[in-house]
């Protein structure tokens, strides 16, 4: 199957652009409040370095010299976004219980 021209510049692109994403949310949101943290904001604080993880290697994997590098990085970028979205959805709903 072949991909689009351009996909392995869009993957790393946009890795990189979502990694930066991640630590200015990280900064947003860990500088705020009363500056104590909490056991609970692990919730928040685990998938959000999983999503920098993944968001890091995303142009790894996607210049990788092995057949298909694409795919891998698609998966591990998708993952990211995975993470990324728990990682909001845990930050609204601690801010709402707590």
């Amino acid at each position: 199957m072949a991909h689009p021209p351009g996909s392995v510049p869009g993957l790393c692109t946009s890795g990189a652009t979502c990694f930066a994403l991640c630590i200015a949310f990280l900064g947003a949101w860990g500088f705020q409040g009363s500056g104590t943290w909490h056991t609970h904001h692990l919730v928040v604080l685990l998938p959000l370095l999983a999503a920098s993880l993944c968001f890091g290697f995303t142009p790894y994997m996607a210049t990788r010299d092995v057949p298909a590098p694409e795919v891998h990085a698609r998966r591990l970028y998708a993952a990211g976004m995975l993470f990324l979205v728990c990682a909001l959805v845990a930050a609204v709903c601690i801010a709402y219980v707590t």
